[in-house]
């Protein structure tokens, strides 16, 4: 029980990638087919789901790239600095990541709270707006996580 629970999160943001890209897929493809076969049912509001939808889809797939190590990375400047240096250079690198990502949080958070406090709804749907808007705290923190852990273990090859 406790092996599967550590596998899923483990592979927790390929679980919500996976999960919101099928749904994203259902709805479109659903309402692709209520285009051409007339049902009765009005999917109006899917357009503004799935983009929605896909705000969280891209930061989860940032994380999953960062994990996987196939992030862009240029390397020039890597291959420039001289070995018995380079864990510093991994540590400026981690520090940059982390001022990047945590002003994306903070910011992030405060216009989540924002649109919590205010009620915003979205137009068509009638969801509450910070539910989107809480992929870029939630996405920014999973991404130092596993820029952390990364960073973290190329310190320990450097060793």
């Amino acid at each position: 029980m406790i092996k599967k629970f550590g596998k899923f999160f483990r592979y927790i943001e390929e679980i919500l990638c996976a999960s919101l890209l099928i749904i994203m897929v259902a709805i479109s493809s659903i309402n692709i087919i209520t285009r051409y076969i007339p049902l009765g049912i009005s999917f109006a509001a899917s357009e503004e789901l799935i983009v929605n939808l896909f705000v969280w889809l891209t930061m989860l797939g940032a994380v999953i790239a960062i994990k996987h190590r196939s992030h862009i990375s240029i390397t020039f400047i890597t291959r420039k600095v001289p070995e018995k240096y380079q864990h510093i250079f991994l540590l400026v690198r981690w520090f940059s990541v982390l001022l990047v990502f945590a002003f994306l949080c903070f910011y992030g958070t405060i216009e989540t709270w924002a649109e919590y406090r205010s009620g915003m709804m979205t137009y068509s749907l009638g969801w509450p707006f910070w539910f989107f808007t809480l992929s870029l705290p939630v996405g920014s923190l999973l991404f130092l996580f596993r820029f952390s852990q990364l960073t973290y273990q190329e310190l320990k090859l450097q060793k």
